[in-house]
């Protein structure tokens, strides 16, 4: 399945900020608006938008 990955990135003290991932199914790819990327399930969705929560959280 191909999903278009989205984030907000916003100012912070240390530097720009990156937060509220998102991924949504698509059939057409728009690399302006975020990059895309190519998951097997929607559990392994889930785990690759959680770990970049909790890295970017840091």
């Amino acid at each position: 399945m191909i999903h278009q990955l989205t984030w907000q990135t916003s100012p912070g003290v240390r530097g720009l900020a990156c937060s509220q991932f998102r991924a949504v199914k698509t059939r057409v790819p728009d690399n302006e608006r975020g990059m895309v990327v190519s998951l097997e399930s929607d559990e392994e969705c889930e785990s690759l938008l959680s770990e970049l929560e909790m890295h970017f959280a840091a």
